[in-house]
């Protein structure tokens, strides 16, 4: 995995994360797995809405591959942005920032992302 594709993953804020570290972590996941399936949940209430947050590192390393390696920071920041809003209004005012501040010069990145914006939930696709 390249270090680009592992920043895009999780984010550039994550020294130390090496191939060895991430082997490690690996071995550890089945058994916290298991343990996390097996909790007891009978006292909890939890709604389930999927909004596609699930393939949002995908769709931002897939962004940000559009984009030149000076521009990619700024613009994972601004991506993130909308990565973690709460509302649908937030996600749609991020998008629209994201795509009104890297035009033509970047429309490979605007144009992938645009189409998100009318995704599952806003009335378009998948």
């Amino acid at each position: 995995m390249t270090s680009r594709k592992l920043a895009a993953l999780v984010g550039l804020q994550a020294p130390g994360l090496s191939p060895q570290s991430i082997c490690r972590l690996k071995a550890k996941w089945p058994e916290e797995f298991t343990i996390w399936r097996k909790r007891d949940l009978s006292q909890k209430r939890y709604v389930y809405w999927w909004g596609g947050r699930g393939s949002w590192v995908y769709k931002t390393a897939n962004v940000l591959d559009k984009l030149r390696k000076s521009v990619q920071k700024k613009a994972q920041d601004d991506l993130h942005q909308a990565g973690m809003a709460e509302t649908r209004e937030e996600v749609i005012k991020a998008f629209n920032l994201f795509i009104t501040k890297y035009p033509a010069k970047y429309s490979k990145a605007t144009d992938c992302l645009a189409k998100d914006r009318e995704g599952p939930g806003n009335g378009g696709e998948d």
